[in-house]
């Protein structure tokens, strides 16, 4: 229930937050946009069209990062443009959709279609940092699709584009990014290498963000290798950064990886105090990312520590914010979905007006696809339900026939052959120890001693085993083991039935039987009878009970 309500808090808000991103853009700006654009589609000059559609999809793209916002303009500006030598503009849509594409998960071949347009227009349009960062960007791509040595050769041709143009910035970003790969690969020596390389290019203030970025990287890197001292070092560095930018977003992220490495030491009580603290900054911030961190990192620590119960709490927590993020991801998705149908549908609706009654209609038909989702599903969980049900009762009332007939066999005196195939099989030698097999075995129960076996048999009975298995097998039509079993399960249903035997255990009452344990017991009854013997203990009682009221009746 806790996980439940948690799950559904956090779901809210996420919610709430995807809404409220759809308006912080300025609706001045968006206004003169919508106006201009107006205004060259009165003229129909594809040219000038295409350069309004295309600044709106820019200023969507920088303000809001929201897809279904910029990609139907990017979208239109393409179309118009395509054939007017707009080298930059072509560049920077293709570019545009290969991010929006990357950022909503699509497949790996559109994605890559759209860099290398990209790469081949800002060749033309001679600009070389966009060719870095578009080849950069590429890069990234093929790695995350499992081309490695294409992505990594990619990301050092990009940093050989940097030099030449003197872009510090972007020399220490793809730095940092093969530090990350070689970081997943496990690969923590060329990690550190190109943290470090990263770390000499850090020129500006804003790049000290990055460098806190790295340091924290690399105590990472310490506490994966087992080394909490270096590590240490690392977080000092960062924290200290942390606090002369005043970055409270990266001290909750230093407070965590403290944690980590006390948790490297064993040291639970240093590593739950900055879990904690971790945690409660986290919240202040209400951090998306930094809160679900702290929840693994407590789940961790108690894990280790073998407490359990709170192990498992933290990790249900934990869990609860990966499902949420999930869920943002598979709703941009479908945004991004319906933004690309509405493209194609109302291609030349292009005033402001119609365009925000289209922004409308799509959060409508969102909620109704919500909502049709959820019916959906509960009418599946609901027809799941009922084919239980009746597979259940259906499997339960032949388990109850089962049972009804077992009790019949078992209230018969003795175990039997047909009569007209035992006369024509049994000699009178076989009759003869039949008759002391009946009074001596069957009678006194002997068969109750698990110890009880063919020699003990015939022992009691003075003949050989050969005789005795001759004789059973012939008025029987079963072999001794077989026939002991079928004595000893009688004997177990009588004593399963009777309610004063509850008080016994399975295994008491595989005893009293004749077994030696509650395994071999239990395969036994359920050969002979096709229940278990907690089945038959359950309801047994019940059917007798009903057969003596309908006598009564």
């Amino acid at each position: 229930m806790k996980f439940a309500v948690i799950s559904l808090i956090i779901l809210s808000f996420n919610i709430i937050t995807l809404t409220a991103q759809k308006f912080l853009y300025d609706t001045v700006v968006v206004d003169s946009l919508y106006k201009k654009l107006d205004s060259t589609a009165l003229l129909k000059n594809d040219s000038l069209t295409g350069v309004a559609e295309f600044e709106i999809g820019m200023y969507f793209f920088k303000k809001t990062k929201q897809s279904y916002l910029y990609v139907p303009h990017i979208r239109k500006a393409l179309s118009l443009l395509r054939n007017k030598q707009d080298n930059y503009r072509l560049m920077m849509s293709y570019f545009i959709l290969g991010q929006a594409s990357s950022d909503n998960h699509s497949d790996y071949d559109t994605t890559l279609s759209y860099y290398l347009r990209a790469l081949e227009y800002s060749v033309q349009a001679n600009d070389p940092t966009m060719e870095g960062i578009i080849t950069g960007n590429l890069g990234t791509l093929q790695i995350l699709n499992d081309h490695h040595k294409e992505g990594v050769n990619n990301i050092k041709k990009a940093i050989k584009m940097f030099y030449k143009t003197g872009d510090s910035s972007n020399i220490m970003v793809y730095y940092g990014n093969l530090g990350n790969y070689f970081f997943l690969k496990r690969d923590y020596d060329s990690a550190l290498y190109y943290y470090n390389y990263s770390n000499k290019f850090i020129t500006t203030r804003k790049n000290l963000y990055d460098l806190g970025r790295n340091y924290g990287n690399m105590a990472l890197v310490f506490i994966r290798k087992g080394d909490a001292g270096k590590a240490f070092r690392y977080i000092s560095r960062y924290d200290s950064l942390s606090r002369r930018l005043n970055d409270t977003l990266s001290l909750t992220r230093c407070y965590n990886l403290t944690a980590k490495a006390y948790l490297v030491l064993n040291n639970y009580d240093s590593a739950l105090f900055f879990a904690e603290k971790s945690l409660q900054t986290a919240k202040k911030l209400n951090s998306p990312n930094r809160i679900p961190a702290a929840y693994k990192i407590l789940y961790l620590i108690n894990k280790q520590k073998g407490n359990n119960k709170e192990a498992l709490h933290y990790f249900e927590i934990y869990n609860a914010y990966d499902d949420s993020v999930n869920s943002q991801k598979r709703r941009s998705e479908i945004m991004q979905l319906l933004a690309d149908y509405e493209y194609l549908k109302k291609k030349n609706e292009i005033k402001l007006l119609k365009a925000n009654n289209e922004l409308n209609k799509h959060i409508i038909e969102i909620q109704r696809a919500r909502m049709r989702f959820v019916i959906t599903i509960g009418v599946f969980i609901l027809i799941i339900g009922i084919v239980f049900v009746i597979l259940w009762y259906n499997k339960r009332k032949s388990y109850l026939e089962i049972l009804k007939k077992t009790l019949e066999l078992e209230a018969q005196k003795e175990i039997t052959k047909d009569t007209a195939v035992r006369q024509n099989e049994v000699d009178e030698r076989d009759l003869e120890i039949i008759g002391k097999w009946k009074e001596k075995v069957v009678e006194k129960k002997a068969y109750l001693d698990p110890d009880f076996s063919m020699d003990t048999a015939s022992e009691i009975l003075e003949t050989n085993r050969s005789y005795l298995s001759k004789a059973l097998n012939h008025y029987y039509d079963k072999n001794f083991k077989a026939l002991i079993n079928e004595y000893r399960i009688r004997e177990a249903c009588s004593l399963l039935k009777d309610k004063d035997n509850r008080k016994y255990t399975l295994e008491a009452i595989a005893g009293r039987s004749g077994f030696k344990n509650n395994v071999s017991f239990t395969a036994a009854f359920k050969k002979y009878t096709g229940l278990t013997p907690g089945f038959f203990r359950d309801h047994a009682p019940k059917i007798i009970d009903a057969q003596k009221q309908e006598e009564d009746y």
